[in-house]
C-alpha cells in the first residue's frame, strides 16, 4: 500500500494576499534564474512555515524577507537582522497548534503496525514529535 503523494496544491499558504504572491513569485522567478532546484511540496511548506515563523506572522516582514534574499543575492531565505519577533497571544498560538495538527496529520507521522521498525530503531511516538514541536515553538515565542 503505497502513501499518496503530497502535491503543490496540499501546501497551506502563511499568507493569501496577492502581494505576498506576487513577492512568491518573483523569489521563484529568481530561483529559476540561478539555476536552483524546484521545492518539492515537502520542502516548500516547511520553506513557507519557517519564513511565516521567521517574520513573526506579519505578511509585511515576509515580503521584506524575500526581497532581503533577492537582493542579497542569497540562496535562501533568512530573518531580517534586528528585527524582534512579537509574542504570540493565545488567538495566534492556537493557530500555530492547528497548523501543527494539519501538516503533521498530512505528512503522515504515524508508521505501518504491520511493518517491524528496523533493527535498533523505535517508532515514531506522535506525542513526542508534538511536544518537541511545541517546545520550538515555545522557545521562538520567548525571543
Amino acid at each position: 500500500m503505497q502513501k499518496p503523494k503530497k502535491t503543490i496544491n496540499d501546501v497551506l499558504w502563511p499568507f493569501t494576499s496577492e502581494n505576498f504572491r506576487v513577492a512568491w513569485e518573483e523569489w521563484l522567478v529568481y530561483r529559476r534564474q540561478r539555476h536552483l532546484p524546484n521545492y518539492v511540496p515537502a520542502g516548500l511548506q516547511r520553506t513557507l512555515d519557517g519564513l511565516a515563523r521567521d517574520a513573526g506572522g506579519s505578511e509585511a516582514v515576509a515580503i521584506q524577507i524575500i526581497t532581503q534574499s533577492i537582493e542579497k543575492n542569497w540562496q535562501g531565505l533568512f530573518p531580517l537582522k534586528n528585527f524582534k519577533k512579537p509574542e504570540l497571544n493565545d488567538q495566534q498560538r492556537e493557530e500555530y497548534q492547528r497548523r501543527y495538527e494539519q501538516t503533521a496529520s498530512n505528512h503522515h507521522f504515524k508508521p505501518d503496525p504491520k511493518t517491524p521498525p528496523p533493527a535498533g530503531k523505535q517508532r515514531y511516538d506522535n506525542r513526542k514529535i508534538k511536544d518537541a514541536v511545541l517546545a520550538h515553538a515555545s522557545i521562538w515565542k520567548q525571543d
